[in-house]
């Protein structure tokens, strides 16, 4: 079988037309051979002759400059450390800003420079040393410092022996509530932990993240005097100032803590005057007892309950007549002068009421 070899370096446009033109031509001489009976090995050499221009005359870089950018790029992939200033200058550069220049744009310059360095290189114990505790109340910063520690020892980057010395810095020097310690130790069990707890630490964090930065947004936002450390104030754990209690503890405003002052307060009720009956009879409680218990109502059978309205029970009238049950005592007259409204015609079924000479009239008395 038939083997061509090609031997290509870098040209100049020129040379590369030029390079085309010969491989069409080539292609036209190699499509009508017939290669199937040929058994020889082809090399083709398409290299340029010692007479031919170089690509230093055309003002091309050399293969190895490329070479050597390639190298450059991959070595910021893998996270290796560039030549850049050190982290001392840095942080000093953003401190001026902060508290000389107050210049916002010198300052978001120089937060940016320290953000991109953590996203490129390894954090070190130095560099540690010189953002904690300058840059403890910076959120971008300390979340960068706690995303880039738990990036790198996860990848072997960072030793255990650094880390632990990192964390005992961080927890020595860092902000009083511990926060920053606490943070950097969940980005290294982050990144060491399987896909689904990644996403579900990642997404607390990120939660954390958004009420720091609304937090330091609040802070932000105090005047200068409530600003100024206390040393002789009793305040809430972890704050050093008023501004902290206002921004993290109460998550008010500046504008928030002035509206208080404008709200109205509600008028206070007046106290209503009780008076006291004294020498009053004891009230007497219905405890299901006695005479005439069976005719009121049962509405709840709970305890301490009674029911104030009883019920009104009318008995007939007194009988003001004798009641009589046996024939024996009725009078009977036969006289026919009595009223009709004093008559009443006995028709019960018993023999001694049968008539015998006549109706028998009974009378009452």
């Amino acid at each position: 079988m038939s083997t061509i070899l090609f031997n290509r370096t870098r040209r100049s446009p020129t040379e590369k037309k030029r390079v085309t033109m010969t491989m069409n031509e080539i292609e036209e001489k190699l499509a009508s051979l017939d290669l199937r009976s040929c058994q020889d090995k082809f090399i083709i050499d398409l290299t340029s002759p010692p007479s031919s221009p170089s690509t230093e005359e055309f003002g091309y870089e050399s293969e190895s400059e490329d070479e050597e950018e390639a190298t450059a790029e991959l070595s910021i992939k893998m996270g290796q450390s560039l030549p850049s200033t050190s982290m001392v200058q840095m942080v000093s550069h953003l401190l001026t800003a902060l508290k000389v220049t107050r210049e916002q744009e010198s300052i978001i310059a120089a937060e940016c420079a320290i953000i991109e360095y953590l996203h490129v290189n390894a954090a070190t114990l130095a560099d540690v040393e010189a953002l904690i505790p300058a840059m403890n109340s910076n959120t971008r910063i300390m979340g960068k410092l706690a995303t880039n520690i738990g990036w790198h020892r996860s990848r072997g980057t960072i030793s255990n022996a650094e880390t632990e010395q990192i964390l005992a810095h961080i927890l020595t020097n860092g902000d009083l509530e511990g926060a920053m310690f606490e943070r950097t130790k969940k980005c290294i069990k982050r990144n060491e932990s399987p896909h689904g707890q990644r996403i579900a630490m990642m997404q607390a964090d990120e939660y954390d993240n958004q009420a720091a930065w609304e937090a330091e947004r609040r802070w932000k936002t105090m005047p200068r005097q409530l600003r100024v450390r206390q040393e002789h104030e009793l305040l809430p754990a972890g704050c050093t100032c008023l501004a902290d209690v206002y921004a993290y503890i109460y998550c008010m405003t500046w504008s928030g803590v002035l509206a208080l002052n404008k709200i109205k307060r509600a008028s206070t009720k007046k106290k209503l005057k009780v008076t006291v009956a004294r020498n009053n009879p004891p009230k007497t409680v219905f405890d299901g007892t006695g005479s005439g218990s069976f005719s009121q109502t049962r509405l709840h059978n709970g305890p301490g309950l009674t029911d104030k309205r009883k019920p009104k029970v009318i008995l007939p009238r007194a009988v003001e007549r004798p009641i009589l049950t046996t024939p024996e005592k009725l009078n009977t007259v036969k006289s026919a002068t009595i009223s009709p409204n004093q008559l009443w015609a006995k028709t019960m079924p018993s023999p001694g009421y049968y008539p015998r000479a006549g109706k028998r009239m009974i009378m009452w008395l």
